[in-house]
């Protein structure tokens, strides 16, 4: 099995994206319909930060997790992948 299918991930991507009519992943169906490995790579990072976030004092912190105060994580690795990319391709060390 890989990680992708974890019982635990898609609980989380079905409550983050799926959890009722007014879910980004409802009212957005082009972007979600076929959730793809980048779909959930970019989710699996902004919740790990998030979790990580929680613990930053050294004391567990409840941090609600909302796309107003994630989106700059999500932003942030949406850019480190696009940057990934054009490296590995300048570098041709993907196919």
């Amino acid at each position: 099995t890989s990680i992708f299918q974890n019982k635990g991930v898609q609980q989380v991507i079905n409550e983050v994206l799926f959890k009722n009519k007014f879910s980004e992943g409802i009212q957005f169906p082009e972007y979600y319909q076929l959730f793809s490995i980048l779909g959930y790579t970019l989710a699996l990072m902004v919740i790990v930060e998030c979790a990580i976030d929680e613990w930053a004092s050294g004391l567990h912190e409840h941090i609600k997790f909302t796309k107003y105060n994630c989106v700059t994580l999500y932003n942030k690795h949406v850019e480190k992948l696009e940057n990934f990319d054009k490296k590995t391709q300048k570098a041709k060390a993907l196919p």
